[in-house]
């Protein structure tokens, strides 16, 4: 399944979130990089496989493009976004929710499970996944993986 588990497109749990939005940014970051509008190939047509961005890029640029190629630069552009924002000073505390969200429990239905442990825990998922620590900093070897030469952050 091209956006992690069946379980993640359940809106009352957060199981396969951080899979999802993982594939989410990446494939919207691979868009953007393309300059191309996000609604007609997202919205109207409703995948995210990229198979017709890369047909219609490899088209007009005669370049050897593929799905894989299009993922990968749209990865590595969320990786450099990343160093930005930290250069920035951007922390983890950044990245939550807003403290209305945790202010006032649930009580009923969606999120009434959910508790600030369990943001946390999906967050540093979320963070494992795209290949940086704990503190949401790009590791050396996902810098490596994608040929980003840049300061060592600790």
């Amino acid at each position: 399944m091209e956006l992690g588990i069946r379980e993640a497109s359940d809106r009352l749990t957060l199981t396969g979130k951080d899979v999802l939005l993982k594939r989410c940014m990446i494939v919207c970051a691979a868009i953007d990089c393309l300059g191309i509008c996000k609604i007609p190939a997202l919205s109207i047509i409703g995948d995210f496989n990229l198979e017709n961005e890369a047909a219609l890029t490899a088209g007009i640029t005669g370049l050897p493009i593929d799905v894989d190629s299009l993922l990968e630069a749209g990865e590595r552009t969320l990786q450099m976004e990343r160093l930005v924002n930290l250069n920035f000073g951007v922390t983890t505390g950044d990245d939550q929710l807003p403290a209305l969200f945790g202010e006032k429990p649930v009580e009923e239905g969606f999120g009434k499970e959910i508790n600030q442990a369990d943001l946390l825990t999906a967050k540093q998922n979320f963070y494992r996944l795209m290949g940086w620590n704990s503190k949401g900093i790009p590791t050396a070897q996902t810098l490596e993986r994608f040929g980003i030469n840049f300061p060592k952050w600790d």
